[in-house]
């Protein structure tokens, strides 16, 4: 399977033309259109080439394969496909106690189901460990310990 992970800023009509060059599978977007409101019903007219779309206000999953939506929220979107469970998710940015909520959800949502995913990608808007983060010449004091160990679990 051939996957694309990309937070296209609401420029995902723009960009497009650059993923066809890699040919993929399935794409995953993040704040793939602006989302001040839902326009996940544009999604279909503007990526008519992908047979399977699913979106929503923040999340844009294409595919060239079946599959099928298993969960869909503002901000976490599951699919089941041919080779399994993925999830698209896009983290809020504006706090850490948003992001801290978002990843409990995501992993409860994850427990629920009867089997693991295969991949869980997106947009954390977080620094896993703190060498992934960098303000300047220092270590970013973005994401807090509590969100890294929400996170790894």
């Amino acid at each position: 399977m051939r996957l694309i992970n990309v937070n296209t800023n609401r420029n995902a009509f723009k960009m497009k033309s650059n993923f066809s060059e890699y040919n993929p599978d399935t794409i995953l977007i993040q704040e793939w259109n602006d989302h001040k409101k839902d326009r996940s019903a544009e999604a279909s007219e503007k990526f008519s080439e992908y047979p399977y779309i699913a979106a929503t206000r923040y999340l844009l999953t294409l595919s060239q394969s079946p599959f099928q939506i298993i969960h869909s929220a503002d901000r976490i979107l599951a699919t089941r496909n041919s080779f399994g469970i993925i999830i698209n998710s896009y983290s809020p940015a504006s706090s850490g106690k948003l992001r801290r909520e978002h990843l409990e959800k995501l992993n409860s949502l994850i427990h629920s189901f009867d089997e693991a995913p295969i991949l869980i990608a997106g947009d954390f808007n977080m620094a896993p460990q703190p060498k992934d983060g960098w303000y300047g010449d220092d270590h970013s004091k973005f994401t807090s310990k509590s969100e890294r160990r929400i996170f790894e679990n």
